[in-house]
């Protein structure tokens, strides 16, 4: 599957809430985060 880079805009607490998904190893990084959301 061919991937595209795309930019987003976040907030601080948005930007915490993300890495703390990923530190409790609900998620390996930030983009297999956004993957699951759409």
């Amino acid at each position: 599957m061919a991937t595209v880079r795309k930019t987003i805009t976040l907030t601080d607490k948005q930007d915490e809430w993300i890495k703390s998904q990923v530190a409790n190893g609900d998620y390996t990084n930030d983009s297999e985060y956004f993957r699951d959301l759409i």
